[in-house]
Protein backbone atom coordinates (compact mmCIF):
# COMPACT_ATOMS: atom_id res chain seq x y z
CA UNK A 1 0.00 0.00 0.00
CA UNK A 2 1.07 3.67 -0.54
CA UNK A 3 1.00 5.45 2.24
CA UNK A 4 0.04 9.03 1.93
CA UNK A 5 1.09 11.72 4.00
CA UNK A 6 -0.37 14.76 4.91
CA UNK A 7 1.89 17.51 5.54
CA UNK A 8 1.43 20.21 8.10
CA UNK A 9 2.26 23.74 7.45
CA UNK A 10 2.82 26.50 10.30
CA UNK A 11 1.58 29.82 8.88
CA UNK A 12 3.82 32.40 9.53
CA UNK A 13 2.65 35.41 11.73
CA UNK A 14 3.23 37.83 8.47
CA UNK A 15 1.08 35.09 6.36
CA UNK A 16 -1.33 36.07 9.02
CA UNK A 17 -0.97 39.59 8.92
CA UNK A 18 -0.80 39.60 5.55
CA UNK A 19 -4.61 37.67 5.09
CA UNK A 20 -7.07 39.01 2.76
CA UNK A 21 -9.38 39.13 5.60
CA UNK A 22 -6.88 40.99 7.95
CA UNK A 23 -6.09 43.46 5.78
CA UNK A 24 -10.23 44.14 4.90
CA UNK A 25 -10.65 44.52 8.76
CA UNK A 26 -7.74 46.57 8.63
CA UNK A 27 -8.38 48.84 6.05
CA UNK A 28 -12.18 49.29 8.12
CA UNK A 29 -10.14 50.30 11.36
CA UNK A 30 -7.98 52.92 9.60
CA UNK A 31 -10.99 54.44 7.52
CA UNK A 32 -13.13 54.80 11.30
CA UNK A 33 -9.97 56.00 12.87
CA UNK A 34 -8.95 58.41 9.69
CA UNK A 35 -12.90 59.67 10.04
CA UNK A 36 -12.57 60.34 13.29
CA UNK A 37 -9.21 62.61 13.51
CA UNK A 38 -10.99 64.38 10.43
CA UNK A 39 -14.42 65.01 12.64
CA UNK A 40 -12.18 66.03 15.77
CA UNK A 41 -10.15 68.71 13.39
CA UNK A 42 -13.09 70.24 12.21
CA UNK A 43 -15.02 70.73 15.82
CA UNK A 44 -12.10 71.97 17.33
CA UNK A 45 -11.79 74.52 14.14
CA UNK A 46 -15.40 75.77 14.62
CA UNK A 47 -14.96 76.16 18.21
CA UNK A 48 -11.87 78.29 17.74
CA UNK A 49 -13.63 80.20 14.83
CA UNK A 50 -16.38 80.99 17.02
CA UNK A 51 -14.07 81.89 19.74
CA UNK A 52 -12.12 84.10 17.98
CA UNK A 53 -15.34 86.04 17.18
CA UNK A 54 -15.59 88.85 19.01
CA UNK A 55 -19.02 89.92 20.65
CA UNK A 56 -21.33 92.67 19.75
CA UNK A 57 -20.51 95.68 22.77
CA UNK A 58 -23.58 96.18 24.83
CA UNK A 59 -24.29 98.81 27.64
CA UNK A 60 -26.69 97.73 30.59
CA UNK A 61 -27.84 100.52 32.99
CA UNK A 62 -30.20 99.69 35.59
CA UNK A 63 -33.20 102.64 36.06
CA UNK A 64 -35.75 103.33 39.37
CA UNK A 65 -38.65 105.37 39.96
CA UNK A 66 -40.84 105.41 42.99
CA UNK A 67 -44.45 107.00 42.68
CA UNK A 68 -46.58 108.32 45.96
CA UNK A 69 -49.82 108.75 46.49
CA UNK A 70 -52.16 108.96 49.48
CA UNK A 71 -53.92 105.76 50.86
CA UNK A 72 -57.50 105.30 50.02
CA UNK A 73 -58.37 101.89 52.29
CA UNK A 74 -57.67 100.60 54.76
CA UNK A 75 -57.92 97.11 57.09
CA UNK A 76 -58.28 97.32 60.63
CA UNK A 77 -57.48 94.16 63.29
CA UNK A 78 -58.77 93.69 66.02
CA UNK A 79 -58.21 91.08 68.73
CA UNK A 80 -60.58 89.24 71.32
CA UNK A 81 -59.61 87.34 74.25
CA UNK A 82 -61.67 85.05 76.76
CA UNK A 83 -60.62 82.48 79.55
CA UNK A 84 -61.98 80.41 81.64
CA UNK A 85 -61.66 77.16 82.74
CA UNK A 86 -63.98 74.93 81.33
CA UNK A 87 -62.76 75.11 77.14
CA UNK A 88 -66.91 75.79 76.36
CA UNK A 89 -67.54 78.63 78.37
CA UNK A 90 -64.54 80.49 76.94
CA UNK A 91 -65.68 79.76 73.40
CA UNK A 92 -69.43 81.19 74.44
CA UNK A 93 -67.93 84.17 75.72
CA UNK A 94 -65.36 84.93 72.76
CA UNK A 95 -68.40 84.12 70.43
CA UNK A 96 -70.43 86.47 72.99
CA UNK A 97 -68.01 89.26 73.00
CA UNK A 98 -67.28 88.90 68.54
CA UNK A 99 -71.29 89.69 67.96
CA UNK A 100 -71.25 92.55 70.44
CA UNK A 101 -68.02 94.37 68.26
CA UNK A 102 -69.74 93.23 64.99
CA UNK A 103 -73.09 95.40 66.25
CA UNK A 104 -70.71 98.55 67.48
CA UNK A 105 -69.96 98.25 63.84
CA UNK A 106 -72.37 98.35 62.47
CA UNK A 107 -73.62 101.18 64.51
CA UNK A 108 -70.53 103.25 63.31
CA UNK A 109 -71.91 102.31 59.46
CA UNK A 110 -69.75 99.62 59.05
CA UNK A 111 -71.12 96.51 56.88
CA UNK A 112 -71.11 93.18 58.22
CA UNK A 113 -69.70 91.88 54.85
CA UNK A 114 -66.87 94.29 55.71
CA UNK A 115 -66.14 92.21 59.19
CA UNK A 116 -64.88 88.88 58.99
CA UNK A 117 -62.83 86.02 60.97
CA UNK A 118 -58.68 85.75 59.97
CA UNK A 119 -57.73 83.36 62.98
CA UNK A 120 -58.86 81.74 65.74
CA UNK A 121 -57.01 80.04 68.52
CA UNK A 122 -57.62 78.07 71.57
CA UNK A 123 -54.70 76.84 74.32
CA UNK A 124 -54.94 75.91 77.75
CA UNK A 125 -52.68 77.67 80.65
CA UNK A 126 -52.47 76.23 83.37
CA UNK A 127 -52.55 78.60 87.10
CA UNK A 128 -49.21 78.87 88.46
CA UNK A 129 -49.07 78.22 92.38
CA UNK A 130 -47.78 81.81 92.51
CA UNK A 131 -48.80 84.07 90.02
CA UNK A 132 -46.70 86.82 88.96
CA UNK A 133 -48.86 89.57 89.60
CA UNK A 134 -47.68 91.85 86.45
CA UNK A 135 -48.45 89.47 84.06
CA UNK A 136 -52.22 89.43 82.65
CA UNK A 137 -54.44 87.08 84.93
CA UNK A 138 -55.56 84.89 81.97
CA UNK A 139 -55.18 81.10 82.93
CA UNK A 140 -57.16 78.06 81.95
CA UNK A 141 -58.32 78.31 78.09
CA UNK A 142 -57.93 80.83 76.35
CA UNK A 143 -59.68 81.81 73.38
CA UNK A 144 -58.01 84.14 70.76
CA UNK A 145 -60.48 85.29 67.74
CA UNK A 146 -58.46 87.97 65.32
CA UNK A 147 -61.10 90.08 63.70
CA UNK A 148 -60.22 91.90 59.89
CA UNK A 149 -62.38 94.57 59.29
CA UNK A 150 -62.39 95.76 55.22
CA UNK A 151 -62.65 99.90 54.55
CA UNK A 152 -63.29 101.58 51.45
CA UNK A 153 -62.50 105.00 52.63
CA UNK A 154 -59.72 106.31 55.14
CA UNK A 155 -62.53 108.77 56.79
CA UNK A 156 -64.02 105.43 58.16
CA UNK A 157 -60.94 104.60 59.85
CA UNK A 158 -61.59 106.32 63.45
CA UNK A 159 -64.87 105.59 63.82
CA UNK A 160 -64.40 102.19 63.13
CA UNK A 161 -61.62 102.17 65.93
CA UNK A 162 -63.22 103.83 68.01
CA UNK A 163 -66.59 101.70 68.10
CA UNK A 164 -64.24 98.45 67.84
CA UNK A 165 -62.35 99.08 71.27
CA UNK A 166 -65.61 101.25 72.98
CA UNK A 167 -67.08 98.55 74.44
CA UNK A 168 -63.10 96.82 75.88
CA UNK A 169 -64.40 93.34 74.46
CA UNK A 170 -61.63 93.83 71.73
CA UNK A 171 -58.24 95.18 71.46
CA UNK A 172 -56.46 96.69 68.22
CA UNK A 173 -53.69 95.10 67.14
CA UNK A 174 -52.86 97.54 63.69
CA UNK A 175 -54.21 98.99 60.96
CA UNK A 176 -53.06 99.03 57.27
CA UNK A 177 -53.31 101.38 54.83
CA UNK A 178 -53.56 100.87 51.08
CA UNK A 179 -53.81 102.43 47.06
CA UNK A 180 -56.87 102.11 45.71
CA UNK A 181 -55.17 100.73 42.48
CA UNK A 182 -52.26 99.20 43.30
CA UNK A 183 -51.88 97.57 40.03
CA UNK A 184 -51.97 101.30 38.18
CA UNK A 185 -49.39 102.26 40.95
CA UNK A 186 -46.69 100.05 39.66
CA UNK A 187 -47.45 100.01 35.85
CA UNK A 188 -46.54 104.36 36.71
CA UNK A 189 -43.66 103.34 38.45
CA UNK A 190 -42.31 100.88 35.94
CA UNK A 191 -43.04 103.46 33.21
CA UNK A 192 -41.06 106.18 35.02
CA UNK A 193 -37.90 103.67 35.89
CA UNK A 194 -37.63 103.11 32.06
CA UNK A 195 -37.63 106.46 31.26
CA UNK A 196 -34.81 106.76 33.97
CA UNK A 197 -33.09 103.59 32.08
CA UNK A 198 -33.27 105.38 28.88
CA UNK A 199 -32.36 108.76 29.95
CA UNK A 200 -29.13 107.16 31.61
CA UNK A 201 -28.22 105.00 28.39
CA UNK A 202 -28.22 107.91 26.60
CA UNK A 203 -26.12 110.05 28.90
CA UNK A 204 -23.42 107.30 29.12
CA UNK A 205 -23.31 106.44 25.29
CA UNK A 206 -22.73 110.17 24.57
CA UNK A 207 -20.32 110.53 26.95
CA UNK A 208 -18.24 107.27 25.52
CA UNK A 209 -19.17 108.37 21.90
CA UNK A 210 -21.42 105.83 20.96
CA UNK A 211 -24.42 105.42 19.80
CA UNK A 212 -27.27 103.20 21.87
CA UNK A 213 -29.04 100.44 19.59
CA UNK A 214 -31.97 98.47 20.32
CA UNK A 215 -32.75 97.07 23.46
CA UNK A 216 -31.18 93.83 23.66
CA UNK A 217 -32.41 92.26 26.72
CA UNK A 218 -34.83 94.04 30.08
CA UNK A 219 -36.04 92.83 33.70
CA UNK A 220 -37.78 94.12 36.26
CA UNK A 221 -38.44 94.53 39.93
CA UNK A 222 -41.63 96.24 41.76
CA UNK A 223 -41.77 96.40 45.08
CA UNK A 224 -44.64 98.33 46.86
CA UNK A 225 -43.77 100.11 50.10
CA UNK A 226 -46.35 101.14 52.37
CA UNK A 227 -45.27 103.69 54.83
CA UNK A 228 -46.76 103.08 58.44
CA UNK A 229 -49.88 105.88 58.81
CA UNK A 230 -50.16 107.36 62.61
CA UNK A 231 -52.40 107.02 64.61
CA UNK A 232 -53.00 109.73 66.91
CA UNK A 233 -55.13 109.05 70.48
CA UNK A 234 -56.65 112.10 71.60
CA UNK A 235 -57.59 113.13 75.14
CA UNK A 236 -59.80 110.44 76.68
CA UNK A 237 -64.05 110.69 74.84
CA UNK A 238 -62.79 112.48 72.29
CA UNK A 239 -62.65 110.35 68.85
CA UNK A 240 -59.51 108.91 67.08
CA UNK A 241 -57.79 110.98 64.44
CA UNK A 242 -55.36 109.49 61.70
CA UNK A 243 -52.83 110.53 59.76
CA UNK A 244 -52.12 108.02 57.70
CA UNK A 245 -48.79 109.08 55.28
CA UNK A 246 -48.82 108.38 51.91
CA UNK A 247 -47.49 105.30 50.16
CA UNK A 248 -44.65 105.07 47.82
CA UNK A 249 -44.28 102.37 45.08
CA UNK A 250 -41.16 101.62 44.02
CA UNK A 251 -39.78 100.18 40.35
CA UNK A 252 -36.76 99.52 39.44
CA UNK A 253 -35.52 98.12 35.71
CA UNK A 254 -32.26 96.53 33.86
CA UNK A 255 -31.99 96.98 30.57
CA UNK A 256 -29.14 95.92 28.19
CA UNK A 257 -28.77 98.25 25.27
CA UNK A 258 -26.83 96.99 22.15
CA UNK A 259 -23.78 100.17 20.96
CA UNK A 260 -21.86 100.80 18.05
CA UNK A 261 -19.10 103.62 17.09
Amino acid sequence: KQCQHRSTRTTSPWEKALSPARLRSSNVNRFQVSLFALLSFWLVTVAAGSAAQPSSPSLTVVGSASVSEPAARATLHFRIETANDVAREASRENENAARAVGAALLKANVPATAVGVSGYSVIYLPRPERPDPSLPNRYGYIVTRQITVQLAHIEDVGPAIDAGVASGLARMDGVNFLLRDPAAAQRSALVAAVADAQAQAQAIAHAAGLRLGKILSISTLTSPQAQPGGIRMLAVGAATQLQPSELTTQASVTIRFDVSR
